[in-house]
């Protein structure tokens, strides 16, 4: 599978509305939050700099500017700002460890192959066609990635993605 196809797939099974209520801008703040106070000020300011724009809208350059935002979104704002991020991992799958891009590239790809009860959560709220098009994301990084991350793409489909494991729906017993 080529790259072109991967990001066609991501375009087609992820929906650019609604907007999910936390931005890149904001869940890359958060990460702050764990060092200083985060005032309400600078929470709207940081969501207002994203306001009204599509995962489609955001630049390589603002990705990579939010490179913790992955671990910092709630599950409806991962789903949605997903895309994005794998589609960066996508065009940068092969840069050097110094690209800018290269940390980020290894997050997203983090972000899907992660096995956490956190992760598996998240992972729960993809529809089918959004699951279909992770595992496209993952075949690729399988055959196109170095042998570090490709075997983590491989794995994570043996593991889960490819396994009824992962149709199945999230149950929660109070």
């Amino acid at each position: 599978m080529e790259a072109s196809q991967v990001l066609a797939e991501l375009e087609r099974a992820f929906a650019l509305k609604p907007l999910p209520a936390i931005s890149p801008h904001q869940a890359h703040l958060a990460d702050d939050s764990l060092s200083r106070q985060i005032s309400p000020e600078e929470w709207l300011a940081a969501g207002k700099s994203d306001a009204g724009r599509t995962w489609t809208e955001f630049t390589d350059e603002e990705l990579i500017a939010c490179d913790a935002a992955l671990a910092h979104f709630d599950e409806e704002s991962f789903v949605y700002y997903l895309p994005a991020f794998l589609g960066l991992a996508v065009r940068h799958c092969n840069v050097d460890w110094s690209h800018p891009a290269s940390f980020l590239m290894g997050s997203a790809l983090h972000s899907v192959t992660d096995r956490s009860p956190y992760s598996l959560g998240r992972y729960k709220k993809l529809s089918p066609a959004q699951r279909e098009a992770v595992v496209c994301f993952l075949e690729f990084m399988a055959k196109r990635a170095d042998d570090f991350d490709a075997d983590l793409a491989q794995k994570a489909l043996k593991r889960y993605w490819q396994t009824d494991e992962a149709a199945k729906p999230l149950i929660i017993v109070p």
